[in-house]
């Protein structure tokens, strides 16, 4: 399929603001895109890659400024002084192609194929830590290529993808209606989504819902795949809490650390961040504490990860640990001056997917594998009660030991991937009102 093709459906979805003519034209789009469906639908979620893949072209608005001057020949004064009209470097890069002052002897049409795999090459470098400036050079260059190759109105869509801003207005959710109404028409919403919140990959979605129902259906969680994380609602009470997950209700702190979705294959340890960074690495001490304290060479656990302070063994705030998140030198010094200890408080995977199971079960099964030892890991502060008054102690006990307050769970609720669907809330702090008077003032 030619890139022109999708082209033409993002001009049309730009120019609606309707949620269901935006439904249409995608699915008339993935209709038509045959084979290369799978990259069609990635390009369309505005990047080249999955969700849970961890790639990356690493291209930041400053530096496609260069990609867009190497590619059309105008300085890069111009290109920045085009963005700030336009206010997007798509609508930037299209100017400057139309301007462009270099004319390749022999141009080809760009395919959905050749961008999609000259985007992978870049990603690959990327990946592998390609970072010097003569490397840095090669992937502008890979990029600029592309970019000089197209018409105008590609160069714009080209420029956005690349820096993962689309700007059409076309969410999952559309995605997911459109695949619906392209193949099973307008049905099976509720499975296409089961199959995408267990894959996380809208490209393995649309090829089996282009083979069929049954295909959608086949479509399971995957260790060393993460998954988008459940999520959480605010409440201001307890009672609105009970009211939103039931009662009796499970009773978890809510700790100032970072959420961790850990797989466990074949005994081999990865560690993934809510937005599906693969930290391995950066937590070594996290991989021990599983590789001792978990009994199961298949699983992934929801976890907290909290750090604490060598010294006196109390918690650190969130925006201390952070500081180990992206830190690729001295990992062993860090580890060292910031500490951890992983507080599991779910399971959604022993030996095959339970997410769908209740959370009381999902709960049981998990305090069977985890062998709790201080400082390293321990199962959440966590109670099963009706009582308010019970809520209430624990919502002081969390906070006076320096947590965020509590999490109220329903027993009976399946895991739902990315979802803020009620089965669990957060507890706010609640803040006392005082009646004061002035006394005074200068």
């Amino acid at each position: 399929m030619k890139f022109s093709k999708i082209t033409e459906a993002f001009e049309k979805l730009d120019q609606t603001q309707k949620t269901l003519e935006k439904t249409d034209i995608l699915a008339e789009l993935f209709e038509e895109s045959g084979e290369q469906l799978p990259q069609v639908v990635l390009m369309c979620t505005g990047t080249p890659f999955p969700a849970w893949k961890d790639m990356d072209l690493g291209v930041s608005s400053k530096t496609l400024v260069k990609i867009i001057s190497k590619a059309t020949g105008r300085s890069e004064k111009e290109v920045e002084k085009e963005w700030k009209e336009q206010g997007d470097l798509g609508l930037a890069a299209q100017t400057m192609v139309e301007k462009k002052t270099q004319q390749r002897l022999m141009s080809q049409e760009i395919t959905v194929q050749k961008a999609f795999e000259r985007m992978q090459k870049v990603a690959e470098m990327e990946s592998e830590g390609l970072n010097s400036s003569v490397n840095q050079d090669k992937k502008q260059k890979e990029l600029a290529d592309l970019i000089s190759s197209s018409e105008p109105r590609e160069a714009k869509y080209l420029a956005r993808i690349i820096i993962n801003n689309l700007r059409l207005g076309v969410g999952e959710g559309t995605i997911r209606d459109a695949l619906s109404e392209a193949f099973f028409d307008g049905k099976h919403t509720g499975d296409i989504q089961k199959a995408y919140d267990f894959s996380n990959d809208f490209a393995e979605v649309a090829k089996a819902s282009r083979e069929g129902l049954e295909q959608v259906n086949s479509l399971e969680l995957e260790l060393y795949r993460p998954v988008k994380s459940m999520l959480a609602k605010n409440v201001d009470t307890i009672e609105e809490g009970f009211e939103e997950v039931g009662e009796p209700a499970s009773i978890n702190y809510k700790y100032d650390g970072m959420r961790a979705q850990i797989h466990v294959k074949e005994g081999q340890v990865k560690v993934f961040t809510r937005r599906l960074d693969d930290v391995t690495e950066q937590f070594p001490d996290v991989v021990e504490a599983v590789e001792e304290n978990i009994e199961s060479d298949n699983c992934i656990l929801d976890t907290e990860i909290v750090g604490y302070d060598p010294e006196d063994g109390g918690m650190i705030p969130f925006q201390r640990l952070s500081k180990r998140i992206k830190r690729k030198y001295e990992i062993q010094k860090l580890k060292e001056e910031i500490p951890v200890e992983v507080r599991p408080f779910d399971l959604i995977y022993l030996e095959e997917p339970i997410l769908q199971r209740p959370y009381r079960d999902r709960w049981e099964k998990l305090a069977s594998v985890v062998n709790e030892q201080e400082e390293e890991m321990k199962l959440v502060d966590n109670d099963i009660t009706s009582e308010a008054e019970r809520v209430q102690e624990m919502q002081q006990a969390s906070l006076s030991d320096g947590h965020e307050g509590i999490m109220m769970k329903n027993l009976q609720a399946e895991y739902k991937p990315g979802n803020r669907v009620g089965y669990m809330v957060k507890l706010k702090p609640v803040m006392e009102t005082l009646d004061l008077a002035i006394v005074g003032a200068k």
